[in-house]
């Protein structure tokens, strides 16, 4: 099994709320910006951001393929309700693949896999204490 990258620290790259916000509507912007074909590298990117806060294994380049098998390998190897969030994060990254990230589904299963990784990204996140 490979070996387990450290935490980030909290001034590291995080997700765009953007991007993140247009996954949780699951609502494709009327924007230009994400009918362009670099809409599938930028949620890859978005992705990669989430898998790196779960503390798993960092592919060397955020391709589908990639960040795939380290999101079937956390799904055998997790539990839980987050089991199942990675999971259904796979699921639509592996759609998006067959379909086609170009494609308007695509984009939309691109969009819904980075909303089931922030969700399951939020339960792994420590809770700050109330001040």
């Amino acid at each position: 099994m490979p070996a387990r990258p450290t935490t980030t620290a909290p001034s590291a790259a995080r997700p765009d709320p953007g991007i993140t916000r247009l996954a949780r509507s699951r609502e494709l912007s009327d924007e230009d910006g994400f009918h362009e074909p670099g809409y599938d590298v930028l949620i890859l990117k978005e992705i990669h951001l989430h898998v790196r806060q779960l503390g798993l294994p960092i592919p060397v380049r955020p391709t589908a393929p990639a960040l795939l098998a380290v999101l079937r390998d956390a799904e055998q190897h997790s539990s839980g309700y987050q089991r199942h969030l990675i999971g259904y994060a796979a699921a639509n990254l592996d759609a998006a693949t067959w379909v086609g990230q170009d494609s308007e589904e695509g984009r939309l299963r691109l969009a819904t896999a980075l909303d089931y990784l922030a969700r399951a990204a939020d339960l792994s996140a420590p809770e700050t204490p109330a001040r």
